[in-house]
């Protein structure tokens, strides 16, 4: 498998867990994020992010969570 075909394949399936969460959760408009959003960012950093770090999903997961706590946060 080529390094190609497995970032279209993670790419495709991030979009549609995006989808699937804005179908899932309308509530989010209201700035009301579900816990599953941490799992996404965790998606959406090694779709997106080019860090060094990013490699290792123990980071990535790290980062998805504080990014989750940082948007509730902001809701007060």
């Amino acid at each position: 498998m080529s390094s190609e075909s497995y970032y279209k394949q993670i790419v495709e399936g991030l979009n549609k867990d995006i989808l699937g969460v804005k179908e899932k959760y309308p509530e989010m408009k209201s700035n009301c994020y579900p816990q599953e959003l941490a799992k996404m960012f965790e998606k959406y950093i090694e779709v997106y992010g080019h860090a060094y770090c990013m490699d290792l999903g123990s980071e990535r997961k790290k980062i998805s969570k504080l990014l989750y706590k940082f948007l509730n946060d902001l809701k007060y």
